[in-house]
């Protein structure tokens, strides 16, 4: 992200300016497509368009200091949005959530969904195992360890994503931003990167199916068995078997930037 856009950023979480502003700041520094392609037609996400969603909370936003425990047991759904800051995920064996946020955010819990929502500001969250697990990020670099879940999905415009997820299915959009990422126990994921480069373990093989810039480099384990591997339309379309379950499926799209694969 260039100088100019980061000044807008740090001015809108400095309170220096509005979300309209910052938009219309955004606009005219030239970040204003929906969606963007580079030269070999693999899409970029808009970084713009999620720094506004993630930035429009509710009222009455509250600042708390310290690791504030909330007593909800076993949450159906945790949905997470921050504008700007970098955020940790944990698991925990506690049967509550914990949170630790240095800005303003909210925190709201309706039929067993919780609603945390963060302006600016780094935080650092505790989650039991959850059924469903929503993140919206603006921009800031995110850490999972070891989060359990039955579905996790993660956007974020611009920022690194490590960790280690256990899930059934994953889905996550980055438009700039290296992935450093274990998946375990899942059985489909879909992935996205704009710019960056990704770094991923994938417990248990699989089917993999690759769109990448065609001077991409992809290293793939050893005992990977290629099934097609082409370049359409300057695109390079590669789908490999990797040694583990064949029910397993991963669709990973790569708009600049290098590959490692390995599997344990």
């Amino acid at each position: 992200m260039s100088q100019e856009k980061m000044k807008v950023l740090e001015l809108l979480q400095n309170g220096k300016i509005s979300v309209d502003e910052a938009e219309r700041l955004l606009k005219a520094i030239g970040e204003t497509e929906e969606e963007c392609y580079i030269s070999h037609q693999v899409p970029i996400p808009n970084i713009k368009k999620i720094i506004r969603e993630t930035l429009r909370f509710p009222k009455g936003m509250g600042r708390h200091c310290g690791m504030q425990r909330y007593d909800i047991e076993n949450p159906k759904k945790v949905s997470i949005k921050t504008g700007t800051g970098n955020l940790e995920l944990s698991s925990t064996n506690e049967d509550s959530v914990g949170i630790e946020v240095s800005g303003m955010h909210t925190i709201h819990n309706v039929d067993d969904e919780l609603s945390i929502n963060i302006g600016y500001g780094d935080a650092e969250i505790e989650l039991p195992h959850c059924p469903s697990i929503d993140l919206k990020i603006g921009t800031g670099d995110v850490e999972i360890d070891s989060i359990h879940a039955d579905s996790i999905s993660l956007m974020s415009g611009t920022g690194d994503v490590e960790g280690s997820i256990f899930c059934k299915s994953a889905t996550i959009v980055i438009g700039s931003g290296d992935i450093d990422l274990s998946l375990k126990k899942y059985e489909n994921a879909r992935i996205t990167v704009g710019a960056g480069d990704v770094n991923m373990d994938i417990s248990g093989g699989g089917l993999l199916k690759i769109s990448a810039h065609p001077d991409a480099h992809v290293d793939l384990p050893e005992e990977s068995v290629i099934v097609e591997e082409k370049i359409v339309n300057n695109v390079l379309k590669l789908t490999a078997k990797i040694k583990g379950d064949e029910g397993r499926e991963i669709t990973l799209t790569v708009g600049k930037g290098n590959i490692t694969i390995t599997a344990d």
